[in-house]
């Protein structure tokens, strides 16, 4: 068998129109970095908050990102919270990562980052991440 994008966004798309979180989540993965299919980040949060309104603790993580970053959404640090929040109680280690991250990074009371545009971190003045960084990804797509 040779590994085709196209035909796994396929079966994806027809567990996740079954309602299956995981194979929602999958297909979300595949639009966010365009595999198989044209890179579109709202269809991927379609796909995301679909999964997330399930309960989906791997939904509602990358909801998390998705505001937490703007992709797909408006930027929205408190609406990320809120889901990492969620992902949280649904038992998501990655979710309690960046949740810490998010008070890391919040100004007292404000619940703004302390990051500037573009991802510049004052502490780090000049460094930037890359814009997927690696400690809050959206994981790759599930293996069996």
């Amino acid at each position: 068998m040779e590994q085709s994008w196209e035909e796994a966004v396929r079966w994806y798309r027809a567990a996740a129109e079954q309602g299956m979180p995981r194979a929602q989540c999958n297909l979300a993965w595949c639009y966010e970095y365009g595999k198989g299919v044209e890179q579109n980040w709202k269809r991927a949060v379609h796909w995301y908050r679909q999964a997330a309104d399930q309960e989906d603790p791997r939904g509602m993580f990358c909801m998390g990102i998705c505001c937490k970053y703007g992709r797909g959404v408006e930027q929205n640090w408190e609406e990320a919270v809120h889901w990492y929040r969620r992902a949280v109680d649904a038992g998501s280690a990655a979710a309690m990562c960046n949740l810490g991250v998010c008070y890391e990074r919040a100004k007292a009371g404000s619940g703004t980052p302390r990051r500037q545009p573009g991802g510049t971190d004052r502490r780090r003045s000049g460094r930037t991440r890359p814009p997927s960084a690696t400690w809050d990804i959206c994981m790759r797509p599930e293996r069996v």
